[in-house]
């Protein structure tokens, strides 16, 4: 199972499960694969058939997603480190529990 499949398939769980930690964190990730997979188009961009959401997307590999994974995660240990110097604990007790749902998926093997 490839890791952006496993990601959609514990989102699914996490929601129903209604675990608000893990449901923000998968999504962020998940987010930032599809934004790493958008191309972007110009002006002289024509829909296939008519369709408006059928634009062209790049294959990302897994050792792709890893690194989108990991810099998301990097991003997240800078807002940590920031609500820290704040005093936001609560916060960062939210940024801490989506690291840890996010640590999960880093260096996974598919």
């Amino acid at each position: 199972m490839s890791l952006r499949t496993q990601l959609k398939a514990d989102l699914r769980h996490a929601m129903k499960a209604r675990q608000k930690e893990a449901v923000t964190a998968l999504r962020i990730l998940l987010a930032a694969i599809d934004n790493a997979e958008a191309v972007q188009t110009d002006t002289s961009f024509v829909p296939v058939a008519g369709r408006t959401k059928d634009v062209p997307r790049k294959l990302l590999t897994e050792a792709h997603i890893q690194q989108i994974l990991q810099a998301e995660a990097a991003k997240q240990h800078e807002a940590l480190a920031e609500y820290e110097r704040l005093g936001q604990e609560e916060a960062a007790q939210q940024i801490r529990a989506e690291l840890a749902v996010m640590s999960k998926y880093l260096d996974a093997k598919p």
